[in-house]
């Protein structure tokens, strides 16, 4: 099996992709998170693994967009504690360090770090803390991510301000791929899953409650909501939720779809 996966194998995804595949699979790095999905959709990969939530920062936009406009389905979910460490060149020293890098989601899990430590430095967001660490090209410059890579060492480790610091990885294929294990339909629940659903309404008073009255009988993990890009305040609205009722679930489905203007099921996992 072909996966492919948010950044490179210094990334924190990949450690969560090297826990949701085996031995056999081939794990292909990639720049940014829309990459990951294109390689889904067009055939090019079996499966994605991705970011979707971190516990200090909350959840990657990128990722609950790509989800509402294209055409993957979240098969599987995985939390792995994330430790970023300072990175620096073999020479180099923190009085050394001038411009700083890393990924703006891993910039602000460590945000007292910097500012107590490197006041003075300026900071770069870049793609990912894979590509931050291939800044490091002389002793000013130095990266914050999971591990060091070529020529370079770990100046400081556990950098981030939270130690619980924590982010969930989903796995996602192409809706109707043959990617085992198969996406859990509504029809073979066996046990508790974590269902994820996309909607968005009518701009009328009413209609949010309206949708959102039908979980009233589901125990709901998380509620957000998203610019709809193209109308100034519409929104699409996502929902995530504990399910292991079949009847009920479908019930739930037909519900929602009556309701709502656009309704999508993410994944069943």
């Amino acid at each position: 099996m072909k996966v492919v996966y948010f950044g490179d194998d210094n990334s924190h995804t990949y450690s969560a992709a090297k826990q949701m595949t085996a031995d056999s699979d081939t794990l292909i790095g990639q720049k940014n998170i829309k990459d990951c999905f294109l390689a889904v959709s067009e055939g090019r990969a079996d499966a994605a693994v991705i970011p979707i939530e971190n516990s200090v920062e909350g959840t990657v936009n990128e990722t609950l967009d790509c989800l509402t406009n294209g055409d993957a389905y979240i098969c599987r979910e995985t939390k792995i504690p994330i430790t970023h460490c300072l990175v620096v060149q073999s020479q180099a020293e923190l009085k050394d360090i001038k411009i700083l890098y890393s990924h703006y989601q891993a910039l602000a899990q460590c945000e007292n770090f910097i500012k107590t430590q490197l006041p003075a430095v300026k900071v770069i967001a870049s793609s990912s803390t894979s590509a931050a660490l291939k800044e490091i090209t002389c002793k000013e410059v130095a990266a914050i991510a999971r591990q060091a890579g070529e020529g370079t060492k770990i100046l400081k480790s556990a950098v981030n301000d939270c130690p619980n610091n924590t982010t969930s990885f989903i796995m996602i294929n192409r809706r109707g791929g043959t990617l085992p294990p198969e996406p859990i339909g509504a029809d073979s629940l066996d046990r508790p899953h974590k269902c994820s659903v996309v909607f968005d309404v009518e701009n009328k008073p009413g209609t949010l409650l309206n949708v959102l009255s039908e979980f009233k009988d589901f125990n709901l993990i998380k509620i957000e909501s998203r610019p709809f890009k193209t109308d100034f305040g519409r929104y699409f609205f996502f929902v995530s939720f504990v399910v292991d009722d079949s009847a009920k679930l479908k019930t739930l489905f037909d519900n929602i779809n009556k309701k709502s203007v656009m309704f999508k099921v993410l994944g069943i996992y």
